[in-house]
């Protein structure tokens, strides 16, 4: 594979890149040919230089090289972009906006902000939002509260499968429960057969018992002399 080259006309800005993948930022150096010059941005196949080149025209140059000292690769300072870019999109994904929050005592040492200003009342309960018309440094210039609903909205994924999973365990709850409940009226109804036949089985019992004492000798329906010697 061939070394990338870049090429770069006497008095120009623009460095056009073959092969090449840059990612320089503002404040590095870009070096050939014995001079340096800063960088103003770059993109994979071109740099764009803060100063005009001042050497001459050369073309097809795998000699060149970068260095990386601008102050993005400050660690303190990438930090601070990166938390600066962090909070930019998370203030945009946030469904209130608000410039201030404070218990609602406060919301009289903020009457001299620009019309616009929301403040955001977070003591007592609820929640509520002040904007600020006007500014004439007054509190007559806030609009009416509006309370914010604070109840947390089944919206996310994690949020619905955890109410779905919830839905189907109760779902289940309840078979198992009339399973259970169908259960018991199966056993009721039994016991209750159980003790019809046990009631018959004893009244069978009886007679059966009454007839084998009642031996009839003589043939007469009178059980008076039906007794044996």
């Amino acid at each position: 594979m061939a070394d990338p080259t870049v090429s770069v006309t006497a008095g120009s800005t623009e460095v056009v890149g073959i092969g090449t993948s840059f990612i320089e930022r503002a404040g590095d150096l870009f070096l050939l040919a014995g001079l340096a010059v800063p960088i103003a941005f770059s993109v994979p196949g071109k740099i764009t230089l803060a100063q005009p080149w001042p050497g001459d025209t050369l073309a097809g140059r795998a000699d060149f090289a970068t260095q990386r000292s601008g102050p993005y690769w400050s660690t303190a300072v990438t930090t601070n972009l990166q938390i600066n870019d962090l909070l930019s999109k998370l203030d945009a994904a946030l469904p209130l906006r608000f410039d201030a929050a404070a218990p609602f005592t406060q919301r009289a040492s903020l009457n001299n902000q620009p019309a616009g200003f929301i403040f955001l009342s977070v003591d007592p309960s609820p929640f509520t939002l002040y904007v600020k018309l006007a500014n004439t440094n007054s509190s007559s210039d806030w609009s009416t509260g509006q309370a914010v609903k604070t109840t947390p909205a089944a919206s996310t994924e994690e949020a619905q499968a955890a109410a779905a999973a919830a839905s189907t365990a109760q779902a289940a709850a309840e078979e198992r429960a009339a399973f259970a409940a169908n259960a018991v009226s199966v056993a009721s109804g039994a016991a209750a057969a159980a003790r019809g036949s046990a009631a018959d089985v004893r009244q069978y019992a009886a007679i059966v018992g009454a007839a084998a004492f009642d031996f009839a000798f003589d043939g007469s329906p009178d059980p008076s002399n039906d007794w044996s010697t």
